[in-house]
């Protein structure tokens, strides 16, 4: 009797772990109308005209309770065409050898710092803390919403050097066709739910297990 009893214990152990379980929110956000200032090189402080490049992707930020934590990213940069395309390309993947790296690894914050997959190249990408944070209590209604990024804080270290580029100035249409270009955006795309196992659900289900396993020892021997 005492080693069917334990049998039901442990399964109703198992049952509670399986459904006591932490619901949490991806928010998934992507980069758009993102265009680099010129190439600027820190040992002569020089900077030359806007190259073109951009960079586009998207990272996902992940809420329990109410907490905000960095999922995951992935982003690439392009090369402008105003110096034949022989500028700086990168791609930044968070899921890729040596591209791990954030000012935080796990907490949310007002930039991520990316390594490309060489490890040759660091993107800072920089936001607005309180406006992203803002689009996600929204909840689904905020789907589509954009968020402005600060005009030349965002800045791609090219190949580990002294040269740089940030993202652009605030400018016009009109200041556009000469070459100016804008900061970029940070658009929601989506919003989905996920179930994460919390610790003590992880417990109560290797106590269930270990119930089970010597309850089943018992009855063989």
């Amino acid at each position: 009797m005492s080693t069917i009893f334990r049998s039901m214990v442990g399964a109703a152990m198992l049952v509670a772990a399986s459904t006591a379980t932490a619901m949490a929110q991806d928010y998934t956000w992507t980069l758009y109308d993102f265009a680099f200032d010129g190439i600027r090189d820190l040992a002569s402080d020089t900077v030359t005209s806007p190259d073109g490049g951009g960079a586009t992707g998207s990272l996902v930020l992940t809420r329990v309770g109410t907490a905000f934590q960095l999922k995951s990213y992935n982003f690439t940069t392009t090369a402008g065409p105003f110096f034949g395309g022989t500028g700086q390309a990168a791609t930044y993947d968070s899921s890729q050898l040596n591209a791990i790296g954030t000012d935080n690894p796990t907490a949310f914050d007002t930039f991520l710092l990316m390594y490309d997959i060489t490890g040759n190249s660091t993107f800072t990408l920089t936001w607005d803390n309180s406006a992203l944070i803002d689009e996600m209590n929204a909840g689904i209604g905020a789907i589509g919403d954009i968020v402005g990024l600060p005009p030349e804080a965002s800045v791609e270290y090219v190949d580990g050097s002294d040269v740089q580029r940030e993202n652009g100035t605030v400018c016009s249409e009109v200041q556009r066709e000469f070459n100016c270009v804008g900061p970029g955006y940070l658009q929601l795309q989506s919003i989905s739910q996920v179930t994460t196992p919390e610790p003590a659900s992880m417990a109560i289900l290797g106590a269930g297990l270990f119930g089970l396993i010597a309850s089943r020892r018992r009855k063989a021997a």
